[in-house]
């Protein structure tokens, strides 16, 4: 695998790199590579050629163009349930009734796949995403790695590529995931229209009042600036699109679309909210006094 490597950092010196996108504004713009990446959690670099030697080895027991790089014993076990997880669909990839249970081996998501043992697992970072799957008893890998923060697509295409090569009854995921979508979308968009103000409705609060340091124990620090009289905003150091969308809520380029600023009776602000993070609450980064 001589194209991979575990240094962030050294991605972009590599001989042809891919360039991470992200959606503002409904339009496609390249985003600004990370010094640092994520560490254990996704500062891999690779190619679909040297995925495809790696998943040529954990479909063959461990074995490689006739030598064995990986311990079989270990492969199996890295590939048999270890933790037990609620066996129920997956809410955010609409499959059911074809995928089954949810365990965990080592690091790997194993599930039922319309009948066929399948091993996966996914992740993105904010200009990546990427679906590495294989079916044991099959001897198919697949991996998929998109240019963009969406690990919806990956999934999409691998399922698309794995209908087609376990000869399974085609099934149209596009149109599935997009009704789903929809369909979540509706008490959102509902409740959106009777609260939402005019995009012409200015700042409750002057510029400066903004300003500040605001932290999750979790989620980290979101820190407002006025630079050139204008609004910024850093998530952990890293710069994201921010705009005012009207009154106390501004547009940004997070899950949910939106950071709202809570302001207390002496119209001070105390908190930005927010859905950094799909399926969970919005997340409260409370004012660092």
């Amino acid at each position: 695998m001589t194209e991979t490597s575990t240094a962030f950092a050294a991605l972009s010196q590599s001989k042809e790199y891919s360039r991470g996108y992200v959606m503002i504004a409904d339009t496609l713009r390249a985003g600004a590579l990370s010094t640092e990446g994520a560490h254990p959690a996704g500062s891999m670099n690779s190619n679909v050629t040297d995925m495809a030697k790696w998943l040529s080895a954990c479909i063959g027991n461990g074995r490689y163009k006739g030598k064995q790089v990986l311990p079989e014993a270990y492969l199996k076990e890295a590939t048999t349930p270890q933790m037990s997880t609620p066996s129920r669909p997956n809410p955010n990839f609409p499959a059911y009734p074809d995928i089954f249970f949810g365990d965990f081996g080592y690091a790997w998501l194993i599930n039922s796949y319309r009948g066929h043992y399948m091993v996966q697992h996914s992740g993105d970072l904010p200009l990546f995403s990427a679906n590495t799957t294989f079916f044991p008893t099959d001897s198919i890998g697949i991996v998929v790695l998109v240019n963009k923060f969406d690990a919806t697509v990956p999934e999409m295409i691998s399922s698309y590529i794995a209908d087609r090569l376990l000869d399974l009854p085609y099934k149209n995921w596009n149109n599935l995931i997009l009704s789903m979508k929809k369909r979540q979308s509706q008490p959102k968009q509902s409740a959106l229209s009777q609260t939402k103000t005019p995009k012409s409705t200015p700042m409750a609060l002057t510029a400066d009042a903004y300003v500040g340091i605001y932290r999750d124990p979790g989620y980290g620090t979101i820190e407002i600036k006025l630079e050139s009289e204008k609004l910024v905003a850093t998530h952990n150091e890293k710069k994201f699109a921010f705009s005012h969308f009207s009154e106390n809520t501004f547009s940004a380029n997070v899950p949910g679309g939106r950071l709202r600023f809570m302001i207390d009776a002496n119209k001070k602000v105390t908190a930005i909210t927010g859905a950094l993070e799909e399926g969970v609450k919005d997340i409260v980064f409370v004012r660092v006094k």
